[in-house]
């Protein structure tokens, strides 16, 4: 490796990052199917079923929450750990913190993520909105398909019946995607796409990109690509990923009481129409407050540069 081309070693690094997380996903789907089936006294077919149709099975939550748990472990934390470990090296780079006021930060981004959540909400009904052209009607179909799909699993993971399932499913939805996301996306993805093409605003907005697309969901691809590019430049500009883990948790953590507070209303929720969105000054209050905290961050910060 020593003797290859800056320029080819850096491409490596990026294959063999996704190498790494390939194999975490083909042992976490191994793994995870394998509890799956244990916990299901060993019948596959109904691991298939709860994997396709999990609503009708309300006493197998635990079951799947268990499932995604492993799936996140192995491909955010223990396969980026190992690569850290034997390819990079470099813990220190990706967690060193050299802010020493880490409690202001935490601070203004929590205040930012409450203002973000109004704009969040005009971002996700506009995606939905959207209409694609007719020689796209079978692709589109699938889409809206696997979106109804999804809204039916989130539901059904968030009817939280004993208190290990809220334990669980506070586990996999907030603090596994805070910890785990970030330090694939922003600590190494992030890292080894600047370093590749030399500009840090195009690795976060490419890093934001597949972090927007990794979800699935292109009725949702959008909102999830303007959060990661916001996790992205509150990396960037603290110079610490704690920052934005914590951004992220707070994301995921406040959208899930969010929702379980109002799950009773649910059919509210998922029907509000686009238009009484758009006549909602609180997207415009909460664009102006998202500005302000940005700013009041970036200002703030120590303008630690990532490796280039």
């Amino acid at each position: 490796m020593t003797n290859l081309p800056s320029k080819y070693t850096k491409f490596y690094d990026l294959l063999l990052l996704i190498g790494y997380v390939s194999i975490g996903i083909m042992v976490g789907n191994f793994l995870s199917f394998a509890v799956g089936i244990a916990l299901c006294q060993g019948n596959r077919e109904a691991v298939h079923l709860l994997l396709e149709t999990p609503h009708l099975f309300p006493e197998h939550r635990t079951t799947l929450l268990l499932m995604q748990a492993i799936n996140s472990l192995f491909v955010f934390l223990v396969m980026p750990l190992l690569y850290i470990r034997f390819s990079e090296n470099a813990y220190q780079d990706v967690f060193d913190s050299k802010i020493s006021n880490v409690g202001l930060f935490l601070v203004i981004v929590f205040f930012l993520v409450i203002s973000y959540f109004p704009l969040t909400a005009y971002l996700v009904k506009w995606n939905e909105s959207w209409k694609l052209p007719d020689f796209l009607q079978e692709f589109e179909a699938k889409a809206k398909f696997s979106e109804e799909k999804i809204k039916k699993i989130t539901e059904y993971l968030i009817d939280f019946q004993t208190p290990i399932e809220l334990f669980l499913g506070f586990f996999v939805i907030a603090v596994l995607p805070g910890i785990g996301e970030e330090l694939f996306f922003r600590g190494l993805l992030q890292r080894t796409i600047c370093k590749l093409l030399g500009n840090i605003h195009i690795a976060i907005w490419v890093t934001g990109f597949l972090f927007g697309a990794f979800h699935l969901q292109l009725y949702g691809i959008v909102p999830r690509m303007l959060l990661g590019v916001l996790f992205g430049y509150l990396y960037y500009w603290s110079g610490t990923l704690w920052i934005s883990m914590w951004a992220h948790f707070l994301n995921n953590a406040l959208t899930l009481l969010l929702m379980i507070a109002l799950s009773p209303h649910k059919e509210l929720i998922f029907s509000e129409s686009i238009e009484s969105i758009e006549n909602n000054p609180y997207s415009l209050f909460s664009l102006i407050g998202v500005g302000f905290m940005l700013l009041l961050f970036y200002r703030n910060s120590i303008q630690h540069k990532l490796p280039s």
